[in-house]
């Protein structure tokens, strides 16, 4: 009881809301996640959310966290002892020195408009001031928080808070039973299977070749290691393109059974597309992308899936269209300056 007590007083002291049997407590581990997970499903099926978070994604995650302290910087609301809401707060600093400070929440249906959205956001406003006072002054700080456009309350509920689009992402899906084209690598560039003794240098050129990209922060050893540790880790489905002894390009593929199972689908993943500076505007990711798309025909799959940011300044969203991707879900960042 005294270590509840102690782990309890570490969390922003909030007033919680009047509901009869509500309980505030930190992240308590192994034990929890479970019903995280089972939450997270709840709120996906109620929200019209397709793509699935299980135990082991949650345990690897938190594992690999870096600027998180699981006793201060997530909630978890139970009423009548179960698991309805939780809020998990992180931040990071981008290439371009802005400290982000994000936070992912999740309130059951059933408990929706009571007032948990609100306090949970309360929490994370108020942790996020504190990470803050110990950060550099001048720096350049902001919340955010996603939200898919079916999550309506959500959407509602950030912006009576002060919070505004900020960015905007799509998913995609291809169907692969239309004709893929056949497209050769430019000269010079060949396929290479993904060897472990390749993994690093293949993370390298994934992040450089994203810092381009809005929103970059660089790889961290932790990012790595939940990288390489994930339950969609798939190095045999890669597409990684060499020339010579560097890694120009790739498309990092992968299938989730339990995903495809749960939804009735037979759905392949084309994601972290991307080409490094040098070797752009030769068609490369083209033709690693429709290499992907053979890929995981051959493996009986229906459908390729991918998420983009609609603002890609190189184009991606143009790309995929080509390719016969089609928008089917839309996604919005919001944010606010953190101030105070």
């Amino acid at each position: 009881m005294k270590k509840d007590r102690q782990r309890i007083a570490r969390m922003p002291q909030l007033q919680l809301p009047d509901l009869p049997d509500l309980r505030a407590h930190p992240f308590g581990g192994q034990a929890d996640i479970a019903a995280l997970a089972e939450l997270i499903g709840q709120c996906h099926t109620a929200d019209g959310l397709d793509y699935l978070v299980t135990p082991a994604d949650i345990a690897n995650y938190q594992a690999h966290l870096a600027n998180f302290d699981p006793q201060r910087d997530m909630v978890l609301l139970e009423v009548e002892g179960r698991l309805m809401a939780y809020a998990r707060v992180t931040w990071h600093q981008q290439s371009d020195g802005l400290l982000v400070y994000r936070l992912q929440f999740a309130v059951h249906p059933a408990q929706r408009g009571k007032g948990l959205g609100r306090w949970l956001l309360d929490f994370f406003e108020r942790r996020a001031a504190q990470l803050a006072a110990h950060q550099p002054p001048q720096a350049a700080k902001a919340l955010r928080i996603g939200a898919a456009q079916e999550e309506r309350e959500k959407r509602a509920l950030l912006l009576a808070r002060g919070y505004r689009p900020e960015r905007y992402f799509v998913d995609m899906v291809r169907d692969l039973s239309q004709p893929i084209p056949r497209l050769p690598l430019p000269a010079g560039f060949e396929l290479r299977p993904a060897q472990p003794e390749h993994y690093r240098a293949i993370a390298r050129a994934l992040d450089e070749a994203f810092q381009d990209h809005w929103g970059h922060r660089p790889m961290q050893e932790k990012d790595y290691q939940a990288w390489i540790s994930g339950r969609l880790f798939q190095p045999h489905l890669w597409k990684v393109a060499w020339h010579g002894q560097e890694v120009a390009g790739m498309v990092l593929n992968f299938i989730d059974p339990q995903e495809n199972e749960r939804y009735g689908r037979k759905r392949g993943y084309t994601e972290d597309i991307c080409v490094r500076r040098p070797f752009r505007r030769q068609g490369l990711a083209r033709a690693l992308l429709a290499a992907s798309l053979h890929e995981h025909k051959a493996r009986g799959m229906e459908e390729t899936c991918l998420g983009v940011d609609t603002d890609n300044p190189s184009g991606a969203l143009g790309l995929y269209e080509g390719l016969g991707y089609r928008t089917t879900k839309r996604y919005t960042l919001y944010a606010k300056p953190l101030s105070g």
